[in-house]
């Protein structure tokens, strides 16, 4: 579905020293890491941004299949999506400066805003419409409509809105669902249920996680040794770098005499390595006095000899 099987021995990159694979490829990735996760609740934020329309219609009618069979709630935030793309969603949610001024079905949206006097625009698709009667600069209004009469600012929509039907519908939704969960407990033991069996033999029951500590440890060792072959030349070039910079450090001590003054010299050079080590990281945090410090001083110093 993601067109993405060339890919399965290429590093993601996105750096300047690995150029990986393309933007696009790099997006698909994460949509296919999110779509395994097993999340209860899915939320995609401008998912499809990036990529061309064909592909993100397949991906929103993935989300549209994944959704149906799993039963589980999705929610998509969307930058210009087509007609094609919105017909897919069940609800639509559209905001106005932070403010909800309608929540529905998606296929009454269009409706409910044509009711209150926007003017109907068959050509644009619904997203945009909705968009732009948010708009003060993009909206308009039906002929003969007085436009002190409509509201103006978010709060009234939002206040429209809430004094609607459809705001009492989705109300009602709510709390019927609330009723339901809370009278009928079987699926909720059922899920707790799932969760358990779900969980290893030897992992709390209390705890949070699937697998037991060591086996997370196991799982990360693993993967971490597969990201670091795949970039067998850095890995490689570190430990030839730590191998010579062993050997160079280990000449200091080659053929140093057995007496007293071996002794000294032995404990010498740590001693040389710690002191230039310290001032390095003196310097480079700037633990130093500054000058406007020292002008102050002197200022001070040279008024008192003054005197």
């Amino acid at each position: 579905m993601y067109n993405i099987e060339h890919t399965k021995n290429t590093l993601v990159g996105g750096s300047a020293r690995i150029r990986g694979v393309s933007g696009g490829e790099r997006k698909r990735v994460s949509i296919a890491e999110m779509m395994i996760s097993k999340g209860s609740i899915c939320c995609w934020d401008n998912t499809t941004r990036g990529l061309d329309s064909s592909t993100a219609l397949d991906f929103v009618k993935s989300l549209r299949v994944f959704t149906d069979i799993y039963k589980l709630p999705t929610l998509v935030s969307l930058y210009q999506a087509s007609e094609s793309i919105y017909a897919l969603f069940d609800k639509v949610l559209v905001i106005d400066q932070g403010r909800q001024v309608y929540f529905g079905p998606a296929s009454e949206a269009r409706g409910y805003f044509e009711a209150l006097g926007f003017t109907h625009k068959p050509r644009q698709t619904t997203p945009d419409y909705l968009t732009g009667c948010t708009d003060h600069w993009e909206r308009d209004f039906e002929e003969g409509v007085d436009p002190t009469t409509m509201p103006g600012t978010a709060e009234d929509l939002e206040r429209i809105y809430k004094s609607s039907t459809t705001f009492r519908k989705m109300k009602d939704d709510k709390d019927a669902y609330k009723t339901e969960v809370t009278r009928d407990s079987t699926a909720r033991d059922h899920f707790r249920q799932a969760v358990l069996d779900n969980k290893h033999p030897f992992t709390p029951k209390t705890s949070v996680y699937s697998i037991p500590f060591h086996q997370q440890v196991i799982a990360l060792f693993k993967r971490q040794f597969r990201l670091k072959m795949q970039d067998w030349f850095i890995l490689a070039t570190s430990w030839t770098t730590t191998m010579l910079i062993a050997i160079l450090v280990g000449t200091l001590f080659f053929n140093l005499p057995q007496t007293s003054a071996g002794a000294f010299t032995r404990g010498l050079h740590p001693f040389k390595y710690k002191i230039n080590h310290r001032r390095r990281i003196i310097h480079s945090n700037g633990f130093q006095r500054p000058s406007s410090l020292r002008r102050s001083r002197n200022n001070i110093n040279g008024s008192t000899h003054h005197k």
